[in-house]
């Protein structure tokens, strides 16, 4: 699970925005389920964001098969959850 704060997720010139897309691009052709929860708040930290990523870990132990959210993210997190369509293939 990426989570970033979108476009104005910036740090001294550094943009979160480009190297979490492009992080979860090579992760996925590597073959690994990914989610986004991308909260348009910048280079803030959500809340609750503890919790979401807890919950993400626990319903994630190493070698869980079949996926558990394959068919999306639970009703428990936020809307701005989401997995992109490639992870989604096979």
């Amino acid at each position: 699970m990426l989570t970033w704060g979108g476009p104005t997720d910036l740090y001294n010139g550094f943009s979160f925005d480009d190297a979490n897309l492009t992080f979860s691009e090579l992760l996925r052709e590597d073959g690994h389920f990914v989610a986004h929860c991308v909260h348009s708040g910048g280079h803030d930290v959500p809340t609750g964001a503890a919790a979401m990523v807890w919950e993400f870990l626990a319903d994630h132990p190493m070698g869980v098969d079949p996926e558990p959210y394959r068919d999306g993210m639970p009703s428990s997190f936020p809307d701005w959850c989401e997995v992109p369509e490639q992870s989604l293939e096979d």
